[in-house]
C-alpha cells in the first residue's frame, strides 16, 4: 500500500489502563496515554494504515491543558457532562511513554465503569489529542 496523509481534526490513540496502580485510598490509577510505537489503524474509507508515529519528549508536548484537569470520558463523548468518568491529575513522560494519573469519579451513575477499571476488566482506552 502507498504511503497516504489522511486528514483529520482529532487524533485517536490507544491507551493502556495500569490496573495495579489504582489507589483505593485517593481513587486513582495510572494509564500509559501514549507511546513512540506505530499503531496500525483502519478506516472504511483509506484501508489498513499506520497512524501517526509520536514524539514522547518535553519539547513535543504540551501538558498545560492535561495538568490544568482534562476530562477523563466515556467513549470520547464530549458533548455531555454525565461523560465525565474521571479527571487528569496529573501527567509526565517516562521513558518513551506519556502517562497520567486519573483521579475517577465517585458518582452513583459511573460505580460499574469505575469497578471495572479498577478490577481489570477495562485495560484500554482511547486518548484524543490534537496534532
Amino acid at each position: 500500500m502507498p504511503n497516504t496523509v489522511i486528514e483529520v481534526d482529532k487524533m485517536l490513540t490507544r491507551a493502556v489502563v495500569v490496573p495495579s496502580s489504582f489507589n483505593a485510598e485517593s481513587n486513582t490509577i495510572d494509564v500509559v496515554v501514549a507511546t513512540e510505537t506505530p499503531v496500525r489503524m483502519y478506516n472504511w474509507r483509506e484501508g489498513k494504515y499506520i497512524n501517526e508515529v509520536l514524539e514522547i519528549s518535553a519539547s513535543a508536548i504540551d501538558f498545560s491543558r492535561m495538568n490544568s484537569g482534562a476530562p477523563a470520558l466515556n467513549t470520547h463523548n464530549q458533548w455531555n457532562l454525565d461523560s465525565v468518568i474521571g479527571v487528569v491529575e496529573r501527567s509526565w513522560i517516562e521513558g518513551s511513554e506519556l502517562k497520567a494519573t486519573i483521579k475517577l469519579s465517585t458518582a452513583e451513575k459511573h460505580q460499574d465503569i469505575v469497578k471495572n477499571i479498577q478490577e481489570g476488566i477495562i485495560r484500554n482506552i482511547s486518548a484524543g489529542y490534537n496534532v
